[in-house]
């Protein structure tokens, strides 16, 4: 008998993976503008002694830069190869749920807010919009629940190695 499922969500239909909303820009702008400001204010500030330990400053610069250019490269290479549909499929029963009880993190590289498995394939993710693909949890709205049956479409992250889901489908077989 072929299994049938229902789509929970798909990341296609919703217009594939979003280009940075212009608050993410100018959040970006923004922390680029204070920095550069701080550079400014510590050069004129400081004694001529002192400029040889402001060299950290362009050095942390250069590493924010660096940082945000990393995450540039993930999206695009996450839309590329959603657009190539170079996704991996598991399918099964929801185990090992986890949510964190408390608020949600808010940084990328942090805890994830949500976690979960299929089978070996263990998926996490924060209850965020900048992150590609899905990232609702249970508590908000979220259609991942322990003991469902789903078939998982998803991409790992180029840069980061994250599993960027792309696609939810529920099976009508029921995990008991």
């Amino acid at each position: 008998m072929v299994q049938s499922f229902t789509t929970l969500f798909d990341i296609k239909a919703a217009g594939g993976i979003p280009p940075y909303s212009s608050e993410q820009i100018d959040g970006y702008l923004f922390g680029f503008a204070v920095a550069a400001a701080f550079v400014v204010v510590l050069t004129l500030f400081s004694k001529q002694k002192d400029l040889k330990r402001l060299i950290v400053l362009p050095v942390l610069a250069v590493g924010v830069a660096g940082y945000l250019l990393l995450d540039f490269w993930d999206r695009h290479g996450a839309i590329h190869a959603l657009s190539a549909g170079r996704l991996n499929v598991v399918q099964g029963c929801v185990s090992d749920f986890q949510t964190n009880a408390g608020e949600p993190h808010s940084t990328k590289n942090s805890i994830p807010d949500e976690t979960w498995r299929i089978g070996g394939d263990r998926f996490g993710y924060k209850n965020w919009s900048e992150l590609p693909g899905y990232h609702r949890m249970e508590a908000r709205e979220g259609v991942v629940h322990k003991g469902q049956f789903l078939r998982v479409s998803y991409l790992v992250s180029p840069v980061f190695g994250r599993k960027e889901i792309m696609k939810i489908e529920l099976g009508a077989r029921s995990c008991g």
